[in-house]
């Protein structure tokens, strides 16, 4: 579960990430009331020098945004997952790498530690974001 800045599909069947819309609570969880099910991501930024992309994922206690060649695709916030009826803050645990319906090659996979995410990277939402 976590909550997302987002702006409602143009057939308003769903959400897309939208750095400037408003924040969103998205969790599969049926237990949890008033959460969307998904988000989906902007689309990917193709680099028509090759067919491999940059994925990268830059994580920060409850925060996680993700880019692909150099473009934030997705940010993510206030991480937590839902368990036997409580909900507890998500800031660690197993890395999953995967594809959804295709074949997938992945190549120099690198993991580095950070404390921060990189400055400007992003901009954290506003109480006044979520009350949009």
């Amino acid at each position: 579960m976590a909550d997302v800045p987002s702006t409602p599909t143009a057939d308003g069947k769903g959400y897309v990430y939208d750095p400037k819309g408003q924040v969103r609570t998205f969790s599969r969880e049926k237990a949890v009331p008033n959460s969307g099910g998904r988000v989906a991501r902007l689309p990917s930024f193709k680099n028509p020098e090759t067919d491999w992309i940059t994925l990268e994922i830059y994580t920060v206690g409850q925060t996680a945004v993700h880019l692909i060649n150099g473009q934030v695709v997705l940010a993510v916030y206030n991480t937590r997952l839902h368990e036997n009826g409580v909900t507890r803050p998500l800031t660690s645990g197993k890395i999953q790498i995967q594809s959804e319906g295709s074949e997938v090659f992945y190549r120099n996979i690198e993991l580095q530690p950070i404390t921060e995410l990189p400055a400007g990277l992003v901009d954290e939402p506003t109480a006044a974001a979520s009350a949009r």
